[in-house]
């Protein structure tokens, strides 16, 4: 007798969503491209001058975008770190909302996107503002703060 394993992997509604998104980039020089700016202007509480150029720190900008074309409530900021009081902490699940601190910008900079899968060493997180551009990108566990998943509050 033969049994088949099955496994069914549910993927956030958010996830498509970032994906059709991938090598949306930054405008070099003076222009902006027109999608960054519509990601920004899902941070409401981010000032009209930083939401009309491509060159503001978007990353949150992108997960608030994302989260809210899913139909859910995001954190509406700019800042990554902002991610840390939204939902509820889990543990690695993909797709998760992950933040990581951005030692290098100093203490309370930080950078999020969504969890793709974890190593030891290393997060794949697919996100905005990595290398300018939306992308996978990897970045080290040392640096992680938190993994989020919504609650109820989170729906619309």
């Amino acid at each position: 007798m033969t049994t088949e394993a099955t496994s069914t992997i549910t993927v956030p509604p958010w996830i498509p969503i970032a994906e059709k998104e991938l090598g949306v980039a930054e405008v070099a020089g003076a222009a902006s491209n027109k999608r960054v700016l519509e990601y920004l202007r899902s941070c409401e509480t981010l000032p009209a001058n930083m939401q009309a150029v491509d060159s503001t720190a978007w990353c949150s900008a992108f997960c608030c975008w994302c989260i809210e074309q899913a139909g859910l409530k995001s954190t509406n900021k700019a800042n990554a770190r902002s991610w840390l009081t939204w939902g509820a902490p889990s543990s690695f699940i993909p797709g998760a909302v992950v933040v990581f601190s951005a030692p290098d910008r100093g203490e309370a900079a930080g950078h999020v996107g969504f969890a793709l899968y974890e190593s030891d060493k290393l997060v794949c997180v697919l996100g905005g503002n990595q290398s300018d551009r939306v992308c996978a990108a990897f970045y080290p566990r040392d640096r992680l703060l938190g993994y989020r998943w919504p609650t109820a509050a989170e729906g619309k």
